[in-house]
């Protein structure tokens, strides 16, 4: 009998480990260990609640943090940042989940312009050339999205 994935699952206050790989037999056999070991992540939302080629913004899960997260979708990957300017310190939006350029190829501060890279979140042009958005960790597990940290 072959065993290919082992998928071990433990609800708990939507905590979630991330996936660990032991390599047995050529065959990588998953075990996805949903226990608190001082690793929380926290669901926000599917990555089909985000248009392709768009950002929405979720709130923060940290209770540390009073600022929104955004996360910018392209194709089946997605981003996440702080919804915070590095040059003004003001949100990027100006309506409710309005983030990117007309063309979806940038987001874009609505206070002075500034255009950021949706892969990386670093300023291509405006004030902040150079600077960047805030990281936030997500990962994707069968379609949901979560902050990790």
């Amino acid at each position: 009998m072959r065993l290919f994935f082992i998928l071990l699952e433990f609800y708990h206050s939507n905590i979630l480990l991330p996936v660990f790989r032991h390599k047995a037999a050529d065959r990588y056999v998953k075990i996805k260990v949903l226990l608190k070991l001082g690793f929380d992540m926290s669901h926000l939302c599917l990555v089909t609640d985000i248009k392709d080629g768009q950002a929405k913004a979720f709130p923060h899960p940290s209770a540390t943090e009073d600022r929104d997260l955004i996360i910018v979708r392209r194709g089946l990957n997605v981003y996440g940042y702080v919804n915070r300017c590095p040059h003004a310190g003001t949100n990027l939006n100006w309506q409710e989940d309005e983030f990117m350029t007309d063309d979806e190829n940038y987001l874009m501060c609505f206070t002075h312009g500034a255009l950021f890279e949706p892969d990386t979140g670093k300023c291509v042009a405006g004030p902040c050339a150079g600077a960047g958005l805030s990281e936030v960790k997500l990962e994707v597990e069968n379609g949901k999205v979560y902050y990790s940290g």
